[in-house]
């Protein structure tokens, strides 16, 4: 069985409401970018994460309420996150991709009214410290609580979770070669994902489209 999904049957069975975990998966994706973007030296200094609430109030289209929004140089990336219940049956599978494709279309959707309102979301952003020029680009994300779905995009849209999320703006990612018959002979192995700020806003779209996380089981596959 699925731990994870286990206490959130128990939870459903002890009366919570489970919709209040959505808000709080919001705050928590939201916080990790913060913390990190914060803690790293390379991309402190042209990094921003908009904190709070945000709303996006463009004059000449439909307000869109964003889940979390960052930039990396001069790239934005508009993220809808999910906390959803970890499927275990078919049934649950079906409506978990249906969740994620609704997801990758209100992703979209509002890159889309980023992107076409590009001066009054540059004035709008700069009062988050969010610094931009007219030419930024905008990239759309989604990111799940689960791990089901992770890694395969949905209607072109970047599946991620909070680990994979997490990685990149760490930098890197650690594996451990371990090596039975001698235990002190094992070894860590680290990939570096970018040495500076600009291989960082590079090389991003590519990490949360293809992660090297997923790597391995892909060529399993």
């Amino acid at each position: 069985p699925n731990l994870r999904r286990l206490v959130d049957v128990w939870m459903r069975q002890t009366g919570v409401d489970l919709a209040r975990r959505g808000p709080a998966f919001e705050t928590h994706i939201q916080e990790l970018v913060i913390d990190s973007i914060q803690s790293s030296k390379l991309l402190s200094p042209v990094a921003t994460c908009i904190t709070g609430d945000y709303t996006f109030r463009p004059s000449g289209s439909r307000d869109e309420q964003i889940d979390l929004i960052f930039s990396i140089g001069n790239t934005v990336f508009v993220a809808e996150a999910k906390c959803i219940l970890e499927p275990t049956d078919a049934k649950g599978l079906a409506m978990h991709r249906k969740t994620v494709l609704g997801a990758a279309e209100q992703a979209l959707r509002k890159a889309k009214a980023v992107e076409d309102n590009r001066i009054e979301f540059i004035g709008d952003a700069r009062r988050f410290g969010m610094n931009l020029s007219e030419d930024f680009k905008v990239e759309p994300l989604v990111i799940v609580s689960t791990s089901t779905h992770v890694g395969i995009a949905a209607l072109t849209v970047p599946v991620i979770d909070e680990h994979i999320l997490g990685r990149f703006l760490d930098g890197e990612l650690e594996d451990i070669a371990y090596q039975p018959g001698d235990p002190a002979s094992s070894k860590r192995l680290k990939t570096r994902f970018y040495s500076n700020a600009a291989e960082a806003e590079e090389c991003a779209p590519g990490y949360f489209a293809s992660p090297p996380q997923m790597k391995r089981f892909i060529d399993g596959v």
